[in-house]
């Protein structure tokens, strides 16, 4: 039916039949939409991979610093704030910079390296361990002396740590002698896999 103004129709008749090629687009775009209402509806991200992306395997660093006093101290994570404010967070009074790494990414991961690069005070460093608070413990060791450690677990196993908003943490332990230096200062890197890929949990 048409409408008309004045006695003039208005609008075009919709007598044209789509073509084949039309009909296909049509399909795509129509499935495309689908799948994505799908994905809102049952939480899945757009992009099932690390840190955004499609990838399955991916790294991230920290840039940690701890005070040399002789005892183990948690190191310090730089940029790394509670997301709840001061005093809000374990061992992080100033909730900036706090030692204690929660999740970040939307799915569960597995850790299947790690590598701690000393940068400065390796000197004065008694040890450093990169710990787990979720899957312990130890995931890799420096120790008196040692500037650098790169560890990649076996195929197939690995440490875990579950989804952001979860209870689930890494950290890096420090202890190192005050009379040498003030503060040990590291690149901390978690090499990891997320969903695609099912390596088994490294036990200990």
């Amino acid at each position: 039916m048409q409408l008309a103004s004045h006695g003039r129709p208005i609008g075009k008749k919709l007598s044209h039949t789509a073509s084949e090629p039309e009909c296909a687009l049509r399909a795509s775009t129509y499935l495309a939409t689908a799948m994505v209402a799908l994905c809102l509806a049952v939480g899945i991200p757009a992009h099932a991979g690390c840190q955004g992306t499609d990838f399955t395997f991916c790294s991230k660093t920290f840039y940690a610093t701890a005070r040399c006093d002789g005892q183990d101290q948690l190191a310090s994570i730089a940029r790394n704030h509670c997301s709840g404010g001061p005093k809000a967070c374990p061992y992080c009074e100033s909730g900036q910079d706090c030692p204690l790494i929660e999740a970040w990414e939307p799915t569960a991961i597995i850790i299947v390296g790690v590598e701690i690069t000393i940068l400065g005070g390796s000197n004065a460093l008694s040890y450093a361990y990169a710990g787990n608070g979720h899957h312990p413990n130890q995931m890799a060791f420096l120790g008196a002396g040692q500037s650098h450690t790169r560890s990649f677990f076996p195929a197939g196993t690995g440490f875990s740590l579950p989804p952001s908003g979860t209870h689930g943490y890494i950290n890096l332990h420090v202890s190192c002698v005050p009379t040498v230096a003030a503060q040990v200062q590291a690149w901390y890197t978690l090499y990891y896999t997320v969903s695609g890929s099912t390596p088994r949990e490294q036990k200990d």
